[in-house]
Protein backbone atom coordinates (compact mmCIF):
# COMPACT_ATOMS: atom_id res chain seq x y z
CA UNK A 1 0.00 0.00 0.00
CA UNK A 2 2.57 2.53 -1.13
CA UNK A 3 0.56 4.67 -3.56
CA UNK A 4 0.30 8.37 -2.63
CA UNK A 5 -3.46 8.26 -2.03
CA UNK A 6 -3.13 5.16 0.13
CA UNK A 7 -0.49 6.88 2.23
CA UNK A 8 -2.79 9.88 2.67
CA UNK A 9 -5.51 7.47 3.77
CA UNK A 10 -3.18 5.88 6.34
CA UNK A 11 -2.25 9.31 7.67
CA UNK A 12 -5.92 10.27 7.91
CA UNK A 13 -6.80 7.24 10.04
CA UNK A 14 -3.78 7.85 12.26
CA UNK A 15 -4.80 11.48 12.76
CA UNK A 16 -8.40 10.47 13.38
CA UNK A 17 -7.40 8.03 16.12
CA UNK A 18 -5.33 10.83 17.70
CA UNK A 19 -8.26 13.27 17.26
CA UNK A 20 -5.73 15.71 15.81
CA UNK A 21 -7.94 18.24 14.01
CA UNK A 22 -5.03 20.11 12.46
CA UNK A 23 -3.59 16.99 10.86
CA UNK A 24 -7.04 15.82 9.73
CA UNK A 25 -7.86 19.12 8.03
CA UNK A 26 -4.47 19.12 6.28
CA UNK A 27 -5.55 15.91 4.53
CA UNK A 28 -9.12 17.01 3.70
CA UNK A 29 -10.12 18.95 0.60
CA UNK A 30 -11.88 22.25 1.48
CA UNK A 31 -15.03 20.82 -0.14
CA UNK A 32 -14.89 17.50 1.71
CA UNK A 33 -18.25 15.76 2.07
CA UNK A 34 -19.21 12.67 4.03
CA UNK A 35 -22.14 11.17 5.89
CA UNK A 36 -22.18 9.48 9.28
CA UNK A 37 -23.53 5.93 9.37
CA UNK A 38 -24.33 5.99 13.09
CA UNK A 39 -27.84 6.37 14.44
CA UNK A 40 -26.39 8.17 17.47
CA UNK A 41 -25.37 10.98 15.12
CA UNK A 42 -28.58 11.01 13.09
CA UNK A 43 -26.90 10.06 9.82
CA UNK A 44 -25.78 13.69 9.49
CA UNK A 45 -24.01 14.93 6.36
CA UNK A 46 -20.84 16.95 7.01
CA UNK A 47 -19.34 19.36 4.48
CA UNK A 48 -16.18 21.42 4.38
CA UNK A 49 -13.57 21.96 7.06
CA UNK A 50 -16.16 23.41 9.44
CA UNK A 51 -18.15 20.23 8.98
CA UNK A 52 -15.09 18.14 9.85
CA UNK A 53 -14.72 20.05 13.11
CA UNK A 54 -18.42 19.57 13.87
CA UNK A 55 -18.15 15.89 13.06
CA UNK A 56 -15.41 15.40 15.66
CA UNK A 57 -17.49 17.25 18.24
CA UNK A 58 -20.48 15.00 17.48
CA UNK A 59 -18.28 11.92 17.78
CA UNK A 60 -17.10 13.04 21.21
CA UNK A 61 -20.72 13.47 22.30
CA UNK A 62 -21.83 10.08 20.97
CA UNK A 63 -18.86 7.85 21.84
CA UNK A 64 -16.62 7.30 24.84
CA UNK A 65 -14.07 6.30 22.24
CA UNK A 66 -14.13 5.26 18.59
CA UNK A 67 -11.02 4.09 16.74
CA UNK A 68 -10.41 2.73 13.27
CA UNK A 69 -7.89 0.11 12.12
CA UNK A 70 -7.04 -0.06 8.43
CA UNK A 71 -7.02 -3.69 7.30
CA UNK A 72 -6.48 -3.30 3.57
CA UNK A 73 -6.93 -0.67 0.89
CA UNK A 74 -6.61 -0.44 -2.86
CA UNK A 75 -6.94 2.26 -5.49
CA UNK A 76 -9.55 0.66 -7.74
CA UNK A 77 -9.61 3.62 -10.16
CA UNK A 78 -7.56 6.83 -10.30
CA UNK A 79 -8.31 8.87 -7.15
CA UNK A 80 -10.88 6.26 -6.04
CA UNK A 81 -9.88 4.15 -3.04
CA UNK A 82 -11.68 1.34 -1.25
CA UNK A 83 -10.63 0.70 2.35
CA UNK A 84 -11.50 -2.31 4.49
CA UNK A 85 -11.54 -1.17 8.11
CA UNK A 86 -12.30 -2.29 11.63
CA UNK A 87 -14.16 0.04 14.00
CA UNK A 88 -14.03 -0.45 17.75
CA UNK A 89 -15.48 1.83 20.40
CA UNK A 90 -18.08 2.26 23.13
CA UNK A 91 -21.29 4.27 22.98
CA UNK A 92 -21.46 7.08 25.53
CA UNK A 93 -25.18 6.81 26.33
CA UNK A 94 -25.60 3.05 26.01
CA UNK A 95 -22.21 1.93 27.29
CA UNK A 96 -22.35 -0.83 24.66
CA UNK A 97 -19.20 -1.83 22.80
CA UNK A 98 -18.81 -1.52 19.04
CA UNK A 99 -16.62 -3.94 17.12
CA UNK A 100 -17.40 -4.31 13.43
CA UNK A 101 -15.72 -4.39 10.03
CA UNK A 102 -17.28 -2.00 7.50
CA UNK A 103 -15.70 -0.45 4.41
CA UNK A 104 -14.95 3.09 3.28
CA UNK A 105 -15.11 4.49 -0.23
CA UNK A 106 -12.96 7.59 -0.74
CA UNK A 107 -12.50 9.98 -3.63
CA UNK A 108 -9.47 12.22 -3.87
CA UNK A 109 -9.02 15.62 -5.49
CA UNK A 110 -5.74 17.54 -5.71
CA UNK A 111 -4.09 14.98 -3.47
CA UNK A 112 -6.67 15.40 -0.68
CA UNK A 113 -9.72 13.45 0.51
CA UNK A 114 -12.74 15.06 -1.17
CA UNK A 115 -15.46 12.52 -0.36
CA UNK A 116 -15.76 9.75 2.22
CA UNK A 117 -18.66 7.34 2.43
CA UNK A 118 -19.44 3.93 3.83
CA UNK A 119 -19.96 1.18 1.29
CA UNK A 120 -21.02 -2.47 1.30
CA UNK A 121 -18.28 -4.62 2.83
CA UNK A 122 -18.86 -7.64 0.58
CA UNK A 123 -18.73 -5.55 -2.57
CA UNK A 124 -15.69 -3.71 -1.22
CA UNK A 125 -13.86 -6.98 -0.66
CA UNK A 126 -14.68 -8.00 -4.21
CA UNK A 127 -13.29 -4.74 -5.57
CA UNK A 128 -10.19 -4.73 -3.40
CA UNK A 129 -9.50 -8.39 -3.97
CA UNK A 130 -6.75 -8.49 -1.34
CA UNK A 131 -4.02 -8.02 -3.96
CA UNK A 132 -2.52 -10.57 -6.34
CA UNK A 133 -2.03 -14.18 -5.34
CA UNK A 134 1.42 -14.57 -3.76
CA UNK A 135 3.97 -16.87 -5.34
CA UNK A 136 5.25 -17.82 -1.90
CA UNK A 137 3.73 -17.73 1.57
CA UNK A 138 6.20 -17.69 4.45
CA UNK A 139 5.03 -18.40 7.97
CA UNK A 140 5.90 -17.78 11.53
CA UNK A 141 5.16 -21.21 12.96
CA UNK A 142 4.33 -21.10 16.67
CA UNK A 143 1.18 -19.09 17.28
CA UNK A 144 0.39 -18.89 13.57
CA UNK A 145 0.27 -22.54 12.48
CA UNK A 146 0.59 -24.20 15.89
CA UNK A 147 -1.21 -23.38 19.14
CA UNK A 148 1.74 -21.80 20.95
CA UNK A 149 -0.37 -19.92 23.47
CA UNK A 150 -2.33 -22.97 24.50
CA UNK A 151 0.80 -25.12 24.64
CA UNK A 152 2.92 -22.88 26.83
CA UNK A 153 0.00 -21.75 28.98
CA UNK A 154 -0.97 -25.37 29.75
CA UNK A 155 2.65 -26.34 30.45
CA UNK A 156 3.23 -23.51 32.95
CA UNK A 157 -0.11 -24.03 34.69
CA UNK A 158 0.57 -27.76 35.06
CA UNK A 159 4.06 -26.98 36.40
CA UNK A 160 2.60 -24.86 39.19
CA UNK A 161 0.07 -27.54 40.08
CA UNK A 162 2.87 -30.11 40.24
CA UNK A 163 4.73 -27.87 42.66
CA UNK A 164 1.72 -27.74 44.95
CA UNK A 165 0.35 -24.33 44.02
CA UNK A 166 -3.36 -24.84 44.64
CA UNK A 167 -4.68 -21.78 42.82
CA UNK A 168 -2.27 -20.70 40.06
CA UNK A 169 -3.03 -17.62 37.97
CA UNK A 170 -4.66 -18.34 34.58
CA UNK A 171 -2.44 -19.94 31.99
CA UNK A 172 -2.77 -16.83 29.82
CA UNK A 173 -1.25 -14.66 32.54
CA UNK A 174 1.58 -17.13 33.18
CA UNK A 175 2.35 -17.32 29.46
CA UNK A 176 2.39 -13.57 28.95
CA UNK A 177 5.02 -13.12 31.66
CA UNK A 178 7.11 -15.99 30.31
CA UNK A 179 6.97 -14.47 26.82
CA UNK A 180 8.32 -11.19 28.18
CA UNK A 181 11.23 -13.03 29.77
CA UNK A 182 11.89 -15.01 26.60
CA UNK A 183 11.88 -11.89 24.43
CA UNK A 184 14.54 -10.34 26.66
CA UNK A 185 16.66 -13.51 26.46
CA UNK A 186 16.78 -13.59 22.66
CA UNK A 187 17.90 -9.95 22.47
CA UNK A 188 21.40 -11.04 23.48
CA UNK A 189 23.93 -12.96 21.40
CA UNK A 190 22.60 -16.01 19.62
CA UNK A 191 22.22 -19.25 21.58
CA UNK A 192 20.30 -22.40 20.62
CA UNK A 193 16.58 -22.19 21.26
CA UNK A 194 16.67 -25.11 23.67
CA UNK A 195 18.93 -22.95 25.84
CA UNK A 196 16.56 -20.00 25.44
CA UNK A 197 13.63 -22.16 26.55
CA UNK A 198 15.55 -23.48 29.54
CA UNK A 199 16.92 -20.12 30.65
CA UNK A 200 13.55 -18.39 30.34
CA UNK A 201 11.48 -21.07 32.07
CA UNK A 202 13.92 -21.30 35.00
CA UNK A 203 13.91 -17.50 35.35
CA UNK A 204 10.12 -17.66 35.29
CA UNK A 205 10.14 -20.32 38.02
CA UNK A 206 12.30 -18.15 40.26
CA UNK A 207 10.05 -15.15 39.67
CA UNK A 208 6.94 -17.12 40.65
CA UNK A 209 8.62 -18.70 43.65
CA UNK A 210 8.63 -22.32 42.49
CA UNK A 211 11.75 -24.54 42.36
CA UNK A 212 13.84 -23.92 39.23
CA UNK A 213 14.41 -27.58 38.45
CA UNK A 214 16.54 -28.34 35.39
CA UNK A 215 14.06 -31.03 34.44
CA UNK A 216 11.54 -28.30 33.60
CA UNK A 217 13.86 -26.90 30.94
CA UNK A 218 14.03 -30.30 29.25
CA UNK A 219 10.30 -30.89 29.73
CA UNK A 220 9.40 -27.63 27.97
CA UNK A 221 11.44 -28.64 24.92
CA UNK A 222 9.69 -32.01 24.80
CA UNK A 223 6.29 -30.33 25.26
CA UNK A 224 6.94 -27.95 22.37
CA UNK A 225 7.75 -30.82 20.04
CA UNK A 226 4.24 -32.21 20.65
CA UNK A 227 2.16 -29.01 20.32
CA UNK A 228 -0.66 -29.32 17.83
CA UNK A 229 -1.68 -27.18 14.83
CA UNK A 230 -4.83 -25.07 14.85
CA UNK A 231 -7.85 -26.77 13.23
CA UNK A 232 -7.68 -24.45 10.21
CA UNK A 233 -3.93 -24.92 9.58
CA UNK A 234 -3.87 -28.16 7.65
CA UNK A 235 -6.86 -27.54 5.33
CA UNK A 236 -5.97 -23.89 4.64
CA UNK A 237 -2.33 -24.68 3.84
CA UNK A 238 -3.39 -27.61 1.68
CA UNK A 239 -5.70 -25.33 -0.31
CA UNK A 240 -2.94 -22.76 -0.81
CA UNK A 241 -0.46 -25.44 -1.86
CA UNK A 242 -2.91 -26.96 -4.34
CA UNK A 243 -3.40 -23.46 -5.81
CA UNK A 244 0.34 -23.34 -6.59
CA UNK A 245 1.59 -21.25 -3.68
CA UNK A 246 4.94 -22.36 -2.26
CA UNK A 247 4.96 -22.74 1.54
CA UNK A 248 7.96 -21.84 3.70
CA UNK A 249 8.42 -21.69 7.49
CA UNK A 250 10.68 -19.10 9.15
CA UNK A 251 10.76 -19.89 12.86
CA UNK A 252 12.57 -18.84 16.03
CA UNK A 253 13.51 -22.37 17.01
CA UNK A 254 16.00 -25.23 16.57
CA UNK A 255 16.01 -27.73 13.75
CA UNK A 256 15.34 -30.74 16.01
CA UNK A 257 12.25 -29.02 17.44
CA UNK A 258 10.73 -27.83 14.15
CA UNK A 259 11.16 -31.27 12.57
CA UNK A 260 8.69 -32.68 15.08
CA UNK A 261 6.34 -29.72 14.57
CA UNK A 262 6.27 -30.17 10.80
CA UNK A 263 5.28 -33.78 11.42
CA UNK A 264 2.41 -32.58 13.63
CA UNK A 265 1.21 -30.13 10.94
CA UNK A 266 1.07 -32.85 8.30
CA UNK A 267 1.52 -30.60 5.24
CA UNK A 268 4.64 -30.62 3.00
CA UNK A 269 6.66 -27.39 3.05
CA UNK A 270 8.93 -26.24 0.26
CA UNK A 271 11.50 -24.98 2.76
CA UNK A 272 11.96 -24.61 6.50
CA UNK A 273 14.38 -22.07 7.96
CA UNK A 274 15.10 -21.78 11.67
CA UNK A 275 16.99 -19.37 13.88
CA UNK A 276 19.59 -22.13 14.23
CA UNK A 277 20.17 -22.05 10.46
CA UNK A 278 20.89 -18.30 10.37
CA UNK A 279 22.27 -17.67 13.86
CA UNK A 280 19.70 -14.99 14.69
CA UNK A 281 16.19 -14.59 16.05
CA UNK A 282 13.36 -12.53 14.69
CA UNK A 283 12.74 -9.57 14.76
CA UNK A 284 16.27 -9.41 13.35
CA UNK A 285 16.00 -9.12 9.55
CA UNK A 286 18.67 -11.81 9.10
CA UNK A 287 16.24 -14.70 8.77
CA UNK A 288 13.98 -12.81 6.37
CA UNK A 289 16.94 -11.85 4.18
CA UNK A 290 18.13 -15.46 4.18
CA UNK A 291 14.72 -16.73 3.11
CA UNK A 292 14.40 -14.16 0.33
CA UNK A 293 17.84 -15.13 -0.95
CA UNK A 294 16.90 -18.80 -1.05
CA UNK A 295 13.57 -18.15 -2.75
CA UNK A 296 14.88 -16.05 -5.61
CA UNK A 297 11.60 -14.11 -5.78
CA UNK A 298 10.88 -10.41 -5.57
CA UNK A 299 9.86 -9.47 -2.01
CA UNK A 300 6.50 -8.16 -3.28
CA UNK A 301 5.69 -11.68 -4.53
CA UNK A 302 6.20 -13.13 -1.05
CA UNK A 303 3.51 -12.95 1.64
CA UNK A 304 4.64 -13.34 5.24
CA UNK A 305 1.88 -14.72 7.47
CA UNK A 306 2.24 -14.32 11.22
CA UNK A 307 0.48 -13.76 14.51
CA UNK A 308 3.58 -12.27 16.22
CA UNK A 309 3.36 -8.60 15.35
CA UNK A 310 6.63 -7.34 16.86
CA UNK A 311 8.58 -10.41 15.75
CA UNK A 312 7.32 -10.61 12.16
CA UNK A 313 5.07 -7.99 10.57
CA UNK A 314 7.39 -5.00 10.92
CA UNK A 315 10.58 -6.69 9.64
CA UNK A 316 8.73 -8.29 6.71
CA UNK A 317 7.26 -4.95 5.61
CA UNK A 318 10.62 -3.21 5.93
CA UNK A 319 12.09 -5.65 3.43
CA UNK A 320 9.23 -5.10 0.96
CA UNK A 321 7.38 -8.35 1.61
CA UNK A 322 3.62 -8.36 1.78
CA UNK A 323 2.24 -9.25 5.19
CA UNK A 324 -0.80 -10.88 6.76
CA UNK A 325 -1.50 -10.59 10.47
CA UNK A 326 -3.39 -13.60 11.86
CA UNK A 327 -5.39 -11.88 14.59
CA UNK A 328 -7.13 -14.84 16.18
CA UNK A 329 -8.16 -12.92 19.30
CA UNK A 330 -9.67 -9.89 17.53
CA UNK A 331 -7.16 -7.54 19.17
CA UNK A 332 -6.56 -3.89 18.21
CA UNK A 333 -3.67 -3.13 15.90
CA UNK A 334 -0.55 -3.14 18.14
CA UNK A 335 1.25 -0.46 16.11
CA UNK A 336 -0.89 1.95 14.04
CA UNK A 337 2.26 2.96 12.17
CA UNK A 338 2.74 -0.60 10.87
CA UNK A 339 -0.31 -1.69 8.90
CA UNK A 340 -0.27 -5.23 7.48
CA UNK A 341 -1.61 -5.80 3.98
CA UNK A 342 -4.13 -8.26 5.37
CA UNK A 343 -5.70 -8.99 8.73
CA UNK A 344 -7.32 -12.39 9.16
CA UNK A 345 -9.06 -14.20 12.01
CA UNK A 346 -7.57 -17.52 10.85
CA UNK A 347 -5.66 -19.04 7.94
CA UNK A 348 -8.69 -19.37 5.69
CA UNK A 349 -7.82 -15.85 4.51
CA UNK A 350 -4.75 -17.35 2.85
CA UNK A 351 -6.81 -20.04 1.16
CA UNK A 352 -9.18 -17.40 -0.22
CA UNK A 353 -6.31 -15.17 -1.40
CA UNK A 354 -4.63 -18.13 -3.08
CA UNK A 355 -7.67 -19.35 -4.96
CA UNK A 356 -7.48 -18.90 -8.76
Amino acid sequence: MGEPNIRILEQFYEAFNDRDLKRILALMHPEIEFQSRFAQMGGAVYRGHDGVSGWLDDLADAWDYLDVDLQHAAEVEPDHVIALIRLHGRGRASGLPLDEEPAHELHFRDGLVARLAYTDRVEAERLVGGGPRPKVATFDCYGTLVDWEGGIGAFLYALMLREGVEHPPPGRELRERWEQIQFDVIQGSYKPYKEVLGESVLAWCREYGVPDREVYAEALVDSMRAWQPFPDTRPALTAAREAGVRLVILSNTDRDIIDHTVKQIGVPFDDVVTAEDVGAYKPSPTGFEHVLGRLGEEPADVLHVAFGFKYDIGPAKQLGMRSAWVNRHHEPLPDPGTVPDHEWRDLWGLAELSSP
